[in-house]
């Protein structure tokens, strides 16, 4: 629907005044205030020309939010189409050293992927009575995945109780304060050996050809180990200061 001059119309989802100075627009427009945005929509914002012939209202809106556990999925199904189950064991191992997530959450995540047109799945063959579904990442989900890598980061959080326990080991005995010590020390040597055995499952030209998606894993797992082989090496200084006190 068109607008003539001095009227109001809407053409191509924006509100245009014409033949009038901003002045007279908004000094004509009715004291009604505007509806709260709904969630994950931006507030309108306004646009005037330079001679203040017109106003612009934009009322587009943005593409649906993605979680984080959303574009673990798709960053999964970017490498292959995997099933809902394969997903579900992928989130524990490799995905689950960085991002954990309950088994009841994966599935609905995928579903709303899906209603969003980030995946699709086609019906193949399953083990079982009932049908498999197999879900590939959509072109959308592939353009929303490059856009979130590209976003700004984040500040990391800082949270560890286990600090914060360190923090405080002055209230406790020695025997105390080594004991949680040694098990947090446990804790890295099992994580550890853990990512040895998937860094065997690495050729060389995965550790090598940056191009790879095998390459991008090898070295967030090379991040896993520096980190767990530096917790038990400050863990071994640790138990060694206080091996030298004791019980008041």
């Amino acid at each position: 629907m068109g607008a003539s001059s001095g009227g109001l119309g809407v053409t191509d989802g924006s509100m245009l005044v014409r033949g009038e100075t901003l002045a007279d627009v908004l000094g004509t427009l009715p004291d009604v205030p505007l509806p709260q945005a709904p969630v994950n929509r931006p507030s309108p914002t306004i646009q005037v020309n330079q001679d203040m012939r017109y106003v612009s209202l934009d009322i587009t809106h943005r593409l649906p939010e993605v979680k984080t556990l959303g574009y673990a999925l798709l960053g999964l199904l970017a490498q292959q189409p995997l099933t809902g189950y394969d997903l579900t064991l992928k989130m524990k191992t490799p995905i689950g050293f960085m991002w954990s997530a309950h088994h009841s959450q994966v599935y609905p995540t995928l579903s709303g992927l899906e209603r969003d047109r980030y995946v699709r799945h086609r019906v193949v063959d399953g083990r079982g009575p009932r049908d498999t579904k197999l879900y590939a990442i959509t072109a959308k989900g592939n353009r929303a995945l490059r856009s979130w890598i590209a976003s700004p980061l984040a500040p990391p959080e800082s949270r560890s109780e286990f600090l914060l326990r360190v923090r405080a080991l002055w209230m406790v005995s020695p025997d105390v304060a080594r004991g949680l010590i040694r098990q947090a020390r446990d804790h890295s040597s099992g994580r550890l050996a853990l990512y040895a055995a998937e860094e065997r499952t690495f050729d060389e030209d995965d550790k090598t050809d940056a191009r790879r998606a095998s390459f991008a894993a090898y070295a967030t797992l090379q991040c896993g180990i520096s980190h767990e082989e530096h917790m038990l090496s400050w863990c071994d200084w640790l138990l060694g200061k206080l091996s030298g006190a004791t019980s008041a």
